[in-house]
C-alpha cells in the first residue's frame, strides 16, 4: 500500500533533471521531493512520507502487510478484527525517529496516528492508523464523543444491519470517508483549506484558488471510519493512514469545551482579549484559550461567542416562563433569602437573611451616634442602567461596622419603588421586634437619607401603610405622615458639597469670598434658635444675592427639618443618636463594587449579594468565637480623631494646614492666586519684568456672555432650532419651582415621552464639568427627543423644520389624555396633566323641538386638554392687542352664546329643528406653565421688512404684562394667583429660524440662539423686563417677532386649587354645572345639576356612530314631553320618541369666511358673512359633477364648505379642487373654478417649472397640519394599518377632520367603511411622507384598491353608510318591474316612463339629458353598480336607461324626503310624504307622492351641462399615489420602497407596489439593496388574501411578502439627465 502510494507520489512530483541551457526559466508546477526510496533505519525498513513541498516530511516503518506485494493493498475488516482482538488499538505504521541526514520538517507536519486509549476515554479527534474501539451507548451518547477533526463525508451504511444484533458485524452500519484537504501550490504559502462535502462544492474552491493569488490542489485521502450500531453499544474502527496534511480544525472536542467552560467559568471578568492572550496573574499572563485548542486560539470572535453561551447557561433563559423557573430555582436554592416581591411597571424585589434581620433591630442604644439606619441607592451594580441596587445598612457592635439589613432590587427610583423597599423593612422589623419581644415603636424606624422627593414620599407612605395594617393602631393617616417626617434625618455632607459646589461659582460667590461663604452657610447646620438661623441667611443672601434661589430651596421646610438643628422637628434623642451623613452607606456600596464588582447580570447580581451577605455572617460567627479577623484595633480612625480632632488633613479649620507641599514648579493658576488685590512682591517683580517686552494695545469690550452653566443651552444642529428654544423655554419654566414640576411628572409611565423629557432635565441639572462637555450632553438629549419625535410622527424627519410648539401640545394631547373604561377613567397622569395643561369643557344648549320634547343640553363633561393656548391675529383688533384683556376674556364663564346647527347630525343630515346656542368653551383649571402662541406662521416672508412700523401692521405685536392675573387682584396677592412673564419664542419667516429671550436668576435677560456663542444664552447686560420682554418691546433681532409666550403660575399648585374652586363656583351659578371632584385630585367631571333635564343614555343617542364608546360628552333631555315652543318658526315633526328621530338639514350653506374677490366687480357679499339668507344665489356647478341649487340641497357635512367663483360666480366644493388648491388660499387671493382657471392662465401666459410646480403641490418643507388642507389626499389610521382619504374640512376646535374614506378601501371587515364620510382627531392622519423616509417605514399600508383598477372596485355594500341603499332597497318592486316588464308600470309614479311618452319615444329609448343635476359622479357610479348586483343582465336589459333614471328620481326624493326644509323650499308640504316615515314593501305606489316625485324630475332635468366632471374622489388618490410611490431622483431613498420596513408587513402581506403606472418610475436614481432592508423590530405576518378583496394588487399575498424590488438606473431614456 505504501509503495504504491509512493509510486503515485513521484510521478506527481518528478521534474527534469537536465535542462536545456537557453530554455527560459519556468515555475514548476509542484515541488520535487529529495528521494523516493525506502531507507533502512534501526535494521527496519522505512518509507519516506512526503510534504506538499516535495521534501520528506519523516519516515514509517514499513508493515509486513505492505512488504508482500501480492497481498491486498487493503486489509479486510475480518483480518483486522482479529489482529485486535487481545488489543483495543492496533497500528500497522509507528514513527521512527529521524536520522541525521533526514530532511527537516517544513510547514504542517504529518503527526503521528494516536495511542492505544483505554475504555472510557474520548476518542482522538486526529485518530490515525487502525484502529477499533467499543463504546457503550452511554459513551457514545456524549456530544462529541466520535467527532474527528478529519474532513469527512458521510457515506451511510447498508440496509440489512439491525441495532438490535448480539453482535457488531450485524449491526447497523454507518460509513465516512476522509476527503483530505486543500493545499496551495506556492512553497511559500503555509493557508490549507478545509474541502467541502460535495465534489461540486470542493471544485468551485480549487477554482477560486488560494488568498496568496496561487492555485489550490485537492490531496485526496481514501482512509474510512466505520461506525457499526448494535444491541451493547458502538463500534468505532479506522481504516488507513492519512497521508496528507490536518486541515483546519472547525469544532472543539468535548474535552476542549469542558476545558474552556472552566477557563471561562474562573475568570468571568476576562473578554475574549484576555483569554487569547492569558489571564493576568502574579506571575504575569496565565492559561490561554489557545493552550486548550486551536480552534479558540486565534478566532477573538467565536471565544466571544462561546463565552457568552457559557454565560447564559449561568443565567438561566430568558423571559416569560424561562425568566420563572430560574427565579423559582433561585429561590429553592436560598431559601428564605428573597422577602418581598412585587413585578409590574414597578419592580422590587427585596432580599434578607436571617443574620440581616437580627442585626436591623439592636440589642441596646449605643451612646455613639449610629444607631437607626441608612438608605441609599447604588446605581452601578446592576447592568441594566435603570436598575438600582437600594442597600439599608445599620451598625452591628460586634463587627464594629456597619452591615447590610435589607437589600433591593428597583427598576426604578419613585416613590412607588421606595414604598415597598421601606415596607419590606418595616415589616422585617416588626417580626424581629416581636422575636426579641420589644415593642413595635415609632423609634425602631428612624435613620438618614439623602434629599429626593421620591424616597421621603415612599418612607412616609410605607409607614403609614404599614402602621394602618397594624391592630394596635389608633392614629389617622394625617398624624401618621407627620409621625413619618420626623424620624428622616437629611444627611449634611450633601449639604457641604452643595456649599463647596456653589461656592466654586465664580459669577455667584467672589473668589475672595469663598471660605467667608463656606463658613456662613455651614454654620446654618448648627444654628441653635430660629432666630440666629434667620439671621445667618439674611446675611448670606445680602452679601450673595445670587444664592437666594438655592438657600430657598434648603430652606424650603420638607428639607430643612431634616438638616438644619434650629429647624428640627426630630425628638432631640433621637436626633443625637443616629449618624449625621450617610457616609457608611456610601463605604458599603464601594465595598460591594470592590467584593463582587460592577454591571451585574439579574440572577448573577443576586448570587453575588447572597455571597456577599454570607461574608458579613462568617466575620459575625468568627468574631463570637474569638477568631482573630484584623491586625490592630476595629475602626482605628476613631482613635486618629481623639488624637488630631480629625481624620483627614482636608478637615483642617485652618486652610493652611490642608496645604501638603508647596510645588515651586508651578506658576500661579488658582483663582485666589490670580485674583489678589496686592500682588506678592515676587509676582510684582515679574509683572514689571514682563511689560516691557509688552506692546501697548487698546482694550477691547469685554463679551456679553455670562460665565454661568445657567446660561446654556442646546447647540443648533440640522434646523433643530424649533426644539432647542423650545426645550430652553420650557426648562426654564420648570426651574422657577422645579419641585413641583418634579412631584408633577416623576409618575408618569416611564415610556412615555414625557418622561424621557422629566428626565433629561432632571440630566441637566445634574450635569457638572466644562461647558463643552455639557453642551455635548445637550446636543445629545436633544437628538434622542427628537428621534421619539419622529417615531410619533410628532415631527417629519430628523432635519426637517417644524414649529415652535406643535410638538408640545401634540404630545400633551396623546399623553396626558384619559379614557373611559368599564366606567373607571385609565390612561393620562393627574399630576402631569393638572400641572401642564388647561381643561376645558363646551356647553351646547338647544332649544329643541317637539319630536326631541323639547330643550336639550350637552356638556364635555370628560374634559379636553391644551398644554397650548391660541392667540389668534384676528383677536388682535377686537382686545387692542392686550394680552390681559384676552385672557381675561378666556377665562370668563360669563360668555354669549353664540346661535347655530344642533349637534344631532347623523351621515351630515340634521336631526333637530330647534335654534342651537353652542360652542360656548368654559376654562375648569389652569396649568402652572402657562404657553400661549400667537396667531399662525406668516405665508408672504417678503412683507416683512426691517421697518418696526411696518413690522407691525404686517404681523401685529401684542403687549405682554409682566404679570397676568386670570381672577381678582385681591386673589393673586391673598394666594399669588397670577402668572409671571418668563420668556418669549420669536420667530423669523425671513430667515425661517427661532430664537428666544427669558429671564434667568434675579432678573438677568438673555436672548438665546442656537447657532450662536455655541449654544449659550447670550446676557444683555443692559436689559430689563420692561425694555426687553414685557409691553410691546421693539428690541427684538431684525425681522423677527414673538410667537410663543410663556408664563408661571406664582402660587403653583395652591393657586391652581383655588382657581379651580372659583371656577366651580361661578359654572354652578351661571349654567348649573357641578365639577367633581371638589378638591382638585383627580380629572375634573362636569356634570348637570338641574331638576329640568334627566341624562340621556347613550344607547339613545342614535346619531352616533358608536354611542357606546362616545364616553366623553353627556346630554341632558327634558324628562316630560313639550305641547308647543314658543318659536313659530320651528317646524312642528311629532315623534312618539327620540329614536328614530326626523332628518333636518340647515337650507343656510356654510360659507368661506375668509375668501373675498380683490376686486370690482366683487363675488356674492354672502361670502363675506357666516351665514346668508335663503333667497340668496347660490348655485353649485362643481367639478365632482353636483350641480345644484344650495339653497335648496346642500351637506355641508358631507361635502365641505363652498367656495365662489370670481369670474362665473358659480360656487364650487373647496374638498374637490385639484391638490387642494382652494384649501390654502390667502386673504386676497383670487378663486376661479377650472373652466375659468384655465382661460385666466392663458392670459398671464406664465410658466412655472416643474420643480416649482411640485413644491407648491406636495407642500414640501412645511409641518404636517400645513400640508393636510381640504381636497388634498391624506393616509387615516384605522387600527395598524393606514388607508387613503380625501380630506374635508377641518376643525380648529375639536382638532378633528372631515374625511371621506377611499371607496377601495379593503377595511378586511372591521373598522370603518369603504366610501365613508367621518371626523377623526388630527392626530391619527398623515400626507404622502414626501422625502420622509423614516416615517414611511415606520408607516404599515392597509390594503386598497390603486386608483388605477379604480374600475375593478365590487360594488359598496352601502346599507348604513349611504342613503343610496336605503332609497333603492325599498323600491326594489319598482325597479325589477320596469327591468323586465315596464308597461306594467303607472306613468304617474314614473317621471321617467312619463317623459319619454310625453316626448313620443319608446319605452327603450336614449335619454337626451347629458347628466342629471343634484346627483355627484360618484353617487351615479354607485346607482349604476348597485342596480348590476341587484339584478342580474340589468346593463343589456333594453330597458336600462329607463330603469336609472327612476332610481336617480328615487334617491333625490329619498334626500329631499328626509330634508323638510327643502320641501318646504320647493312649495311641497312633507305631511304628503306620511309624516315624514318611511315604508317600505311590494305595494309601493304610494311609496312617494306624485307632487314630490314630478318635482324631483325637474330638479334632476335643470342641468347646463356645460361643463366637466370627473371622479374627485380617483383623482385624488392618483396624486396622492403619486407622490407615495413615485421612484426618481427627486423622490431619493425615501421613494425607493421604503412603506412599513421598520414597522411590519403590510395589511394581509399586499404589495402596494405591484400593478402601479409605468410612469411613477422615472428610471433616474440608481437605489442600493441596503435600502430596502427591514429593520430589527419589523412585523412579519402570514399573507394572506384580505376578505373581499378582489383587486388585482392583493391577488398574490405570497408575492407580496418578497422583499420590495430596488429601483435601478437604466443608461437610457433618463429624462434630459436633469435631478431634482
Amino acid at each position: 500500500m505504501v509503495l504504491g502510494f509512493i509510486t503515485h507520489v513521484y510521478q506527481y512530483f518528478k521534474t527534469e533533471d537536465v535542462k536545456p541551457a537557453d530554455a527560459s526559466p519556468k515555475r514548476a508546477s509542484s515541488p520535487t521531493p529529495q528521494s523516493t526510496k525506502a531507507k533502512t533505519i534501526g535494521g527496519k525498513t522505512a518509507v519516506p512520507c512526503y510534504g506538499k513541498n516535495g521534501r520528506v516530511k519523516f519516515y514509517v516503518e514499513e508493515s509486513d502487510s505492505d512488504v508482500d506485494q501480492g497481498q491486498e493493498k487493503h486489509q479486510s475488516r475480518s483480518a483486522l478484527l482479529r489482529q485486535n482482538k487481545t488489543t483495543t488499538t492496533a497500528a500497522s505504521a509507528k514513527p521512527i525517529t529521524k536520522s541525521a541526514d533526514t530532511p527537516a520538517s517544513t510547514k504542517n507536519p504529518i503527526q503521528p496516528p494516536a495511542s492505544t486509549s483505554q475504555d472510557g476515554e474520548p476518542l482522538d479527534p486526529w485518530i490515525d492508523g487502525p484502529f477499533i474501539h467499543d463504546f457503550t451507548h452511554r459513551q457514545a451518547s456524549v456530544k462529541g464523543a466520535l467527532q474527528t477533526h478529519w474532513a469527512m463525508r458521510g457515506g451511510g451504511g447498508d440496509r440489512y444491519g439491525d441495532d438490535h444484533a448480539e453482535t457488531p458485524d450485524k449491526g447497523k452500519k454507518a460509513t465516512r470517508t476522509c476527503l483530505g484537504v486543500l493545499q496551495c501550490d506556492n512553497a511559500d504559502c503555509d493557508r490549507a483549506a478545509r474541502p467541502k462535502t460535495q465534489s461540486g462544492q470542493i471544485a468551485e474552491q480549487v477554482e477560486e484558488g488560494c488568498e496568496c493569488g496561487a492555485r489550490l490542489y485537492h490531496q485526496k485521502c481514501s482512509v474510512r471510519q466505520i461506525i457499526y450500531t448494535w444491541a451493547d453499544g458502538k463500534r468505532f474502527i479506522n481504516e488507513g493512514h492519512h497521508t496528507h496534511a490536518r486541515p483546519p480544525v472547525i469544532h472543539a472536542t468535548r474535552r476542549e469545551e469542558i476545558e474552556f467552560s472552566e477557563l471561562v467559568k474562573q475568570n468571568p471578568r476576562s473578554g475574549p482579549l484576555q483569554l487569547m492572550v492569558g489571564v493576568p496573574g502574579f506571575e504575569g499572563p496565565g492559561k490561554t484559550a489557545a493552550d486548550i485548542s486551536e480552534f479558540y486560539g486565534t478566532h477573538g470572535g467565536r471565544i466571544s461567542k462561546k463565552r457568552l453561551q457559557i454565560k447564559k447557561t449561568f443565567e438561566g433563559p430568558g423571559g416569560g416562563d424561562g425568566f420563572i423557573a430560574t427565579f423559582a430555582e433561585f429561590d429553592r436554592e436560598h431559601p428564605g433569602f428573597v422577602v418581598a416581591e412585587v413585578f409590574g411597571d414597578v419592580t422590587v424585589i427585596s432580599v434578607q437573611t436571617d443574620f440581616m434581620l437580627e442585626n436591623a433591630v439592636p440589642v441596646q442604644v449605643s451612646d455613639e451616634p449610629v444607631n437607626g439606619f441608612v438608605n441609599d441607592a447604588a446605581h452601578g451594580w446592576w447592568g441594566q442602567k435603570n436598575s438600582l441596587l437600594m442597600v439599608i445598612s445599620a451598625y452591628s457592635p460586634t463587627l464594629h461596622c456597619w452591615v447590610p439589613v435589607l437589600l433591593s432590587y428597583t427598576n426604578g427610583a419613585r416613590g412607588q419603588h421606595f414604598l415597598h423597599h421601606f415596607l419590606a423593612l418595616f415589616e422585617g422589623l416588626a417580626v424581629q421586634a416581636s422575636r426579641m419581644r420589644i415593642e413595635v415603636s415609632d423609634c425602631l424606624f428612624a435613620g438618614v437619607m439623602d434629599f429626593s422627593e421620591a424616597e421621603r414620599d415612599g418612607f412616609i407612605r410605607a409607614f403609614v401603610r404599614f402602621w394602618q395594617r397594624r391592630p394596635e393602631n389608633t392614629r389617622g393617616e394625617e398624624e401618621l405622615k407627620e409621625a413619618a417626617r420626623k424620624l428622616l434625618r437629611g444627611c449634611q455632607e450633601h449639604f457641604r458639597a452643595a456649599v463647596t459646589r456653589i461656592s466654586r461659582i465664580a459669577a455667584v460667590i467672589p473668589p475672595k469670598q469663598q471660605d467667608s461663604f463656606v463658613a456662613r452657610a455651614c454654620s446654618l447646620v448648627t444654628a441653635k434658635s430660629l432666630d440666629e438661623f434667620y439671621r445667618i441667611a439674611r446675611l448670606i443672601i445680602r452679601d450673595f444675592p445670587l444664592t437666594a434661589t438655592w438657600l430657598a430651596w434648603w430652606m424650603r421646610e420638607s428639607h430643612a427639618c431634616m438638616i438644619f438643628e434650629a429647624k428640627r422637628e426630630m425628638d432631640l434623642k433621637i436626633w443625637e443618636s443616629i449618624p449625621q451623613t450617610t457616609n457608611a452607606e456610601e463605604a458599603m456600596h464601594w465595598k460591594l463594587y470592590a467584593a463582587c464588582g460592577r454591571h451585574h447580570a439579574f440572577f448573577e447580581g443576586f448570587r453575588a449579594l447572597w455571597a456577599f451577605c454570607l461574608y458579613y455572617q462568617r466575620q459575625y460567627q468568627a468574631e463570637i468565637k474569638g477568631d482573630p479577623t484584623r491586625y490592630g484595633k476595629p475602626e482605628p480612625w476613631k482613635e486618629k480623631k481623639e488624637i488630631y480632632g480629625r481624620t483627614k488633613p482636608s478637615r483642617a479649620p485652618d486652610p493652611a494646614t490642608k496645604k501638603r507641599k508647596q510645588n515651586d514648579g508651578r506658576p500661579p493658576d488658582t483663582i485666589k492666586e490670580l485674583v489678589k488685590s496686592v500682588p506678592s512682591k515676587k509676582a510684582q517683580k515679574e509683572l514689571t519684568a514682563l511689560e516691557r517686552f509688552l506692546k501697548p494695545a487698546s482694550s477691547s469690550s469685554s463679551s456679553t456672555t455670562l460665565p454661568s452653566s445657567e446660561s446654556l443651552g442646546y447647540p443648533w444642529s440640522n434646523n433643530s432650532c424649533w426644539l432647542d428654544m423650545s426645550l430652553q423655554l420650557i426648562f426654564k419654566a420648570a426651574t422657577r419651582n422645579y419641585e413641583e414640576f418634579s412631584s408633577a411628572l416623576e409618575n408618569l409611565p416611564s415610556d412615555s415621552l414625557l418622561y424621557h423629557l422629566f428626565n433629561s432635565f432632571n440630566l441637566r441639572r445634574a450635569l457638572t464639568g466644562k461647558d463643552t462637555v455639557i453642551l455635548k450632553k445637550l446636543g445629545k438629549q436633544r437628538n434622542d427627543l427628537r428621534k421619539q419625535l419622529v417615531d410619533m410622527h410628532l415631527a417629519a424627519t430628523m432635519k426637517s423644520f417644524e414649529p415652535l410648539m406643535d410638538w408640545w401640545s401634540s404630545l400633551g394631547r396623546r399623553e396626558l389624555r384619559c379614557s373611559l373604561q368599564n366606567g373607571e377613567v385609565v390612561g393620562g397622569s393627574w399630576n402631569a396633566a393638572s400641572y401642564l395643561g388647561t381643561f376645558l369643557t363646551t356647553l351646547n344648549r338647544c332649544s329643541g323641538s317637539p319630536a326631541t320634547n323639547g330643550p336639550h343640553l350637552q356638556v364635555l363633561s370628560h374634559l379636553s386638554i391644551r398644554t397650548k393656548l391660541s392667540v389668534p391675529f384676528h383677536l388682535h383688533k377686537e382686545f387692542d392687542g392686550s394680552i390681559r384683556t384676552w385672557f381675561k376674556d378666556f377665562v370668563s364663564v360669563e360668555k354669549t352664546m353664540s346661535k347655530g346647527r344642533c349637534w344631532r347630525v347623523h351621515e351630515g343630515e340634521g336631526l333637530c329643528a330647534g335654534k342651537v346656542k353652542e360652542a360656548v368653551t368654559l376654562v375648569v383649571s389652569l396649568p402652572a406653565i402657562l404657553v400661549l402662541e400667537l396667531g399662525e406662521d406668516i405665508e408672504n416672508a417678503e412683507e416683512l421688512t426691517t421697518n418696526p412700523v411696518s413690522r407691525q401692521q404686517t404681523f401685529p405685536i401684542w403687549n405682554f404684562p409682566k404679570k397676568l392675573m386670570p381672577l381678582t387682584k385681591s386673589l393673586a396677592k391673598e394666594h399669588e394667583l397670577a402668572y409671571d412673564l418668563i420668556s418669549l419664542g420669536l420667530f423669523s419667516p425671513v430667515k425661517q429660524h427661532y430664537v428666544g429671550r427669558y429671564i434667568e436668576g434675579e432678573g438677568q435677560i438673555f436672548t438665546y440662539d442656537g447657532m450662536k456663542h455655541k449654544g449659550r444664552g447670550h446676557y444683555e447686560s443692559e436689559a430689563t423686563i420692561t425694555t426687553h420682554l414685557s409691553g410691546t418691546s421693539d428690541t427684538f433681532p431684525t425681522s423677527f417677532v414673538p410667537n410663543i409666550a410663556i408664563y408661571h403660575l406664582c402660587g403653583g399648585t395652591v393657586a391652581q386649587k383655588v382657581f379651580y374652586e372659583h371656577q366651580a363656583l361661578k359654572l354652578s351659578e351661571n349654567y348649573g354645572l357641578t365639577c367633581t371632584p371638589p378638591d382638585f385630585s383627580d380629572y375634573p367631571v362636569i356634570s348637570y345639576a338641574g331638576d329640568d333635564l334627566t341624562k340621556l343614555e347613550n344607547s339613545q343617542r342614535t346619531w352616533l356612530i358608536r354611542p357606546d364608546t362616545s364616553w366623553d360628552k353627556t346630554e341632558y333631555v327634558t324628562a316630560t314631553p313639550v305641547e308647543a315652543l314658543s318659536d313659530t318658526n320651528l317646524t312642528s315633526t311629532p315623534s312618539k320618541s327620540l329614536t328614530p328621530l326626523t332628518p333636518l338639514t340647515p337650507p343656510i350653506p356654510p360659507i368661506d369666511e375668509t375668501h373675498a374677490a380683490p376686486t370690482t366687480p366683487t363675488r356674492n357679499p354672502n361670502a363675506l358673512r357666516p351665514s346668508s339668507p335663503p333667497d340668496s344665489p347660490f348655485h353649485i356647478k362643481c367639478r365632482c359633477g353636483e350641480e345644484a341649487d344650495g339653497n335648496v340641497l346642500f351637506d355641508a357635512a358631507m361635502v365641505g364648505t363652498a367656495i365662489q367663483c370670481d369670474d362665473c360666480k358659480r360656487w364650487s366644493h373647496v374638498a374637490c379642487q385639484q391638490d387642494g388648491r382652494a384649501g390654502h388660499l390667502a386673504h386676497n387671493e383670487p378663486f376661479y373654478c377650472d373652466p375659468c382657471r384655465r382661460s385666466e392662465m392663458l392670459k398671464a401666459n406664465r410658466r412655472v417649472s416643474e420643480r416649482k410646480q411640485f413644491e407648491l403641490r406636495t407642500r414640501m418643507n412645511r409641518p404636517l397640519h400645513e400640508r393636510l388642507i381640504p381636497g388634498r389626499g391624506a393616509l387615516a389610521r384605522d387600527g395598524d394599518f393606514w388607508y387613503p382619504v380625501r380630506l374635508i374640512q377641518y376643525d380648529e376646535e375639536l382638532n378633528r377632520w372631515t374625511i371621506k374614506w377611499w371607496r377601495g378601501c379593503n377595511f378586511g371587515g372591521f373598522g370603518s367603511f369603504p366610501g365613508k364620510v367621518e371626523s377623526i382627531e388630527d392626530f391619527y392622519l398623515v400626507d404622502s411622507l414626501w422625502g420622509e423616509r423614516y416615517s414611511r417605514r415606520s408607516t404599515r399600508l392597509g390594503c386598497w384598491t390603486h386608483a388605477n383598477h379604480a374600475d375593478a372596485i365590487p360594488v359598496l355594500d352601502v346599507h348604513g353608510v349611504h342613503d343610496i341603499g336605503h332609497a333603492l332597497t325599498g323600491a326594489d318592486f319598482q325597479l325589477r318591474q320596469l327591468v323586465t316588464n315596464p308597461d306594467q308600470r303607472d306613468s304617474r309614479t314614473c317621471p321617467a316612463k312619463r317623459w319619454l311618452e310625453n316626448e313620443g319615444r319608446t319605452l327603450d329609448a336614449a335619454f337626451d339629458l347629458e347628466r342629471p343635476a343634484y346627483l355627484s359622479v360618484g353617487d351615479r357610479a354607485q346607482v349604476d353598480q348597485w342596480l348590476q348586483k341587484s339584478y342580474n343582465g340589468y346593463e343589456k336589459s333594453p330597458f336600462h336607461q329607463l330603469v336609472t333614471m327612476h332610481a336617480y328620481t328615487l334617491i333625490l326624493a329619498y334626500r329631499l324626503a328626509n330634508m323638510p326644509s327643502a320641501l318646504a323650499k320647493l312649495g311641497l308640504d312633507d305631511s304628503i310624504y306620511f309624516n315624514g316615515e318611511v315604508r317600505y314593501g311590494e305595494d309601493t305606489d304610494c311609496y312617494h307622492s306624485k307632487e314630490v316625485l314630478n318635482k324631483v324630475w325637474e330638479m334632476l332635468l335643470s342641468s347646463e351641462g356645460d361643463f366637466d366632471e370627473l371622479d374627485v374622489d380617483r383623482e385624488c388618490l392618483e396624486r396622492l399615489e403619486e407622490e407615495m410611490f413615485e421612484q426618481s431622483a427627486r423622490a431619493g431613498i425615501a421613494g425607493n420602497c421604503q412603506w412599513g420596513l421598520d414597522a411590519g408587513d403590510h395589511q394581509g402581506g399586499w404589495n402596494p407596489y405591484k400593478g402601479l403606472p409605468d410612469h411613477f418610475n422615472h428610471h433616474d436614481r440608481e437605489g442600493s439593496d441596503g435600502e430596502t432592508q427591514c429593520g430589527f423590530q419589523f412585523v412579519a405576518i402570514n399573507p394572506t388574501a384580505t376578505a373581499g378583496d378582489t383587486s388585482e394588487n392583493a391577488a398574490s399575498a405570497v408575492e407580496s411578502k418578497a422583499k420590495a424590488p430596488v429601483v435601478r438606473k437604466k443608461k437610457k431614456g433618463r429624462r434630459g439627465g436633469k435631478r431634482f
